[in-house]
């Protein structure tokens, strides 16, 4: 891609243009190719606004955390008494 196609794409970003398809394409390319000086900032924007859909959450795996979270025992604060008493 060349200056004039980024800067047409990151246009179209700002402005609601590109598709998902066309997003995660632009995403990709920033993310693995170098860009001019002047494109740094932008692309610092778009690296942190679409996410990297390369990476797979498997199914359900909300219900299972929540399962296995409400499985844990309730931990009470512990009160360390024996350091405060060699203070004392």
């Amino acid at each position: 891609m060349n200056e004039q196609e980024i800067r047409q794409q990151i246009d179209m970003f700002f402005k609601g243009e590109l598709s998902d398809t066309e997003e995660q394409g632009l995403r990709d390319y920033l993310a693995t190719h170098e860009v001019p000086e002047d494109f740094i900032q932008e692309k610092r924007i778009i690296l942190s606004l679409i996410p990297d859909r390369s990476v797979h959450i498997p199914d359900h795996l909300e219900e299972k955390l929540s399962s296995y979270i409400d499985r844990l025992p309730d931990k009470k604060r512990q009160i360390l008494f024996s350091r405060n008493w060699k203070w004392i």
